[in-house]
C-alpha cells in the first residue's frame, strides 16, 4: 500500500498540471459548486465506465484527475473541518 504522504504528492503533482493549463486560481475561482460538482461527477463516470472494460490503469488516472479536482474544490469553496457533530452539518452516510 502507497503511503499518504505519497499519495498527497501524486495529488499535488495534479493540481501542479492543472493549474498550469487551465490557469491557476484566477480560472478556477470563476466556477460554481456545481460546476465543480459536474467534473468531479465526469471523471467518476469514466473512470467507472473505464475499470468495467478492463482499463484499470487509465481508470486510475481518472482518480487522480478526480482527487486533484476535489482539492480544487475545496480550495475554492471553503470547505469546513470534520467534527464529532458532523452528521448533524450533513453528512451523509453511504455504509452503515
Amino acid at each position: 500500500m502507497m503511503s499518504i504522504e505519497k499519495v498527497f504528492d501524486i495529488i499535488k503533482s495534479e493540481r501542479a498540471y492543472q493549474d498550469q493549463k487551465w490557469g491557476g486560481c484566477g480560472h478556477d475561482y470563476l466556477h460554481t459548486f456545481d460546476d465543480w460538482l459536474s467534473y468531479m461527477s465526469q471523471y467518476l463516470s469514466l473512470a467507472d465506465k473505464l475499470h468495467k472494460e478492463g482499463n484499470t490503469v487509465i481508470a486510475r488516472n481518472q482518480i487522480r484527475k478526480l482527487a486533484a479536482l476535489a482539492v480544487a474544490c475545496m480550495q475554492h469553496k471553503c470547505p469546513t473541518y470534520r467534527t464529532k457533530y458532523h452528521r448533524a452539518l450533513g453528512d451523509v452516510p453511504f455504509h452503515t
